[in-house]
């Protein structure tokens, strides 16, 4: 399982029910769940950012497919990274080749 970080920004549209959010953290987690992938937190944040969503997928494309059906309702944009831990570091990205 690979972990992903989404940055979402949300629209007018999505500012206007945001005190909702907190309520419908347990159906996001079962949408998720329907894409193949783990919500595993979600943080609001006082940035450029509205929030910070942390999951966990097998593969870039269930979690490319979620976030564009996430952003196609115009509630939100997102930009979503790919994140290795620190043993993913040691191992994988930076691990001397022989």
């Amino acid at each position: 399982m690979s972990t992903f970080i989404t940055l979402v920004r949300l629209r007018d549209k999505g500012r206007t029910s945001i005190g909702e959010i907190a309520s419908r953290l347990e159906s996001a987690k079962n949408f998720y769940a329907t894409h193949g992938v783990q919500l595993k937190a979600m943080y609001r944040t006082l940035s450029e950012y509205d929030f910070i969503i942390v999951c966990e997928a097998a593969n870039n494309e269930a979690v490319a497919r979620l976030t564009d059906e996430i952003d196609s309702h115009g509630t939100s944009t997102s930009e979503t990274l790919i994140a290795f831990n620190e043993d993913e570091c040691k191992t994988r990205l930076f691990a001397k080749k022989s």
